[in-house]
């Protein structure tokens, strides 16, 4: 029979804080993955990087984006705003009244134009229109890796 000692068993359901995380609101659960690939390869060329890369949190709702929002670890919010307007402002507005918020990123289509204000004003900190593949949004990422 095996034993575990309290703290080997406290470590297995504890999360792990020092791993640093991008949160992605994403309902088709498509983007996480290639922006997590295309940012790890980027840093593995780095010489100046040493570590492991983020990891990319894919979360369906607004609330389940707003539990991270708070956190240390979280280096960054990514929201891909088509078909979640109304929550991505709701969420906009939450992360507003957190003291250390991450910074956020909005994935935006071109009928998302006449938002750009307002997102601005709600604390986004870029903006990407019409993105077709993974390479903006990692070099996103990387710029908040390094800093």
């Amino acid at each position: 029979m095996k034993f575990m000692t309290l703290t080997a068993m406290a470590d297995r359901y504890l999360p792990d804080w020092s791993t640093t995380q991008f949160i992605v609101l994403d309902r088709s659960r498509r983007w996480a993955a290639p922006i997590a690939a295309q940012v790890a390869a980027n840093l593995h060329r780095r010489r100046d990087f040493s570590g492991r890369p983020p990891e990319f949190e894919t979360c369906d709702s607004a609330k389940d984006v707003l539990l991270f929002c708070d956190q240390p670890s979280t280096l960054g919010v990514i929201l891909m705003m088509t078909g979640v307007e109304r929550d991505c402002l709701t969420l906009l507005a939450r992360i507003a009244r957190i003291p250390a918020r991450p910074p956020v990123l909005a994935i935006c289509s071109t009928a998302h134009a006449e938002l750009l204000p307002l997102l601005l004003e709600a604390g986004v900190h870029t903006a990407l229109f019409d993105v077709v593949n993974d390479v903006p949004i990692a070099d996103w990422c990387l710029n908040w890796v390094s800093q």
